[in-house]
């Protein structure tokens, strides 16, 4: 039975998802995105190509620098995606926690044509309506209360994002074509990607960045940066300038390096101008 894919209707895709994610390999291209509590991270990946091993709970990818954790996943569903990019055909790979989640857009001139409609239709679906599955993943949303004083100053950075030492240190990176290792890391996934910012904007409490030709980009909650640790690091004999951004609830959400180690002292200056340096 065809599954077709149309904005008001899901498809929850069954069957191993080891074997879900070995049959995507063969369709090409995927804008690969990664999300968790504290924002996301995308880039465009010409072959998405997981290595299985046996008995593993992971798959990983290690030439696009992508891992998941496919013992945590607790459904699939395809669709056509109801967020950027609007209206692509996309799989959501849904984990515990909402919003954590992998999702893979189906796009033009680097997937396969019809590559989601046709995974939808190998791996027998259940149709479900698409506010039904907004319910569903309510149920895996956690609880994310915060103090008074987190609440307080989560406000102030939002009011103020244009102030915030992150905002400034990624505009240096901007303005002088810093080449940028940026990471998002979570229990249910870990995603790299080297990242020139292009553009940066705010919007909805996030910081918005862009990389060049627009082939990734990034977008970070506000509310969730409790702490930035900088420091200086070695990493195949050679020393880095790193930067790892935490949330109140003590989670490593993101971090950026830079290959000039010099970046970390004017990172730490910019955050001690702010007051901000933890």
């Amino acid at each position: 039975m065809k599954h077709l894919l149309d904005h008001e209707t899901s498809h929850r895709l069954s069957g191993n998802y080891h074997s879900l994610l070995e049959a995507i390999s063969s369709f090409g291209g995927f804008y690969f995105q990664a999300r968790n509590r504290s924002g996301g991270l995308g880039k465009m990946v010409d072959q998405f190509s997981p290595i299985m091993v046996e008995h593993s709970t992971k798959a990983i990818d290690p030439d696009n620098r992508i891992e998941i954790a496919v013992a945590s996943i607790v459904a699939a569903h395809s669709g056509l995606a109801g967020y950027e990019p609007i209206g692509a055909p996309a799989i959501d790979i849904e984990f515990r926690e909402f919003p954590a989640g992998v999702s893979l857009h189906e796009f033009p001139d680097i997937s396969e044509p019809g590559a989601i409609q046709k995974l939808t239709d190998s791996f027998s679906s259940k149709s479900i309506p698409s506010k039904e599955v907004v319910e569903w993943r309510k149920e895996f949303s956690p609880c994310h209360d915060m103090c008074p004083c987190c609440q307080k100053s989560a406000e102030g950075r939002v009011d103020q994002i244009r102030s915030h030492p992150l905002f400034t240190i990624l505009e240096e990176a901007r303005k002088h074509q810093t080449q940028l290792e940026f990471r998002l890391l979570s229990d249910h996934v870990d995603l790299a990607t080297t990242l020139n910012v292009e553009t940066l904007a705010t919007g909805g409490g996030f910081v918005i960045l862009t990389g060049a030709d627009a082939n990734c980009a990034a977008h970070i909650d506000m509310r969730f940066l409790h702490a930035m640790v900088i420091d200086v690091e070695e990493l195949d004999g050679s020393p880095y300038s790193a930067l790892r951004i935490f949330d109140m609830f003590g989670n490593l959400n993101f971090q950026f390096m830079s290959e000039d180690p010099t970046d970390a002292t004017l990172w730490r200056q910019i955050c001690e101008a702010s007051g901000r340096m933890r």
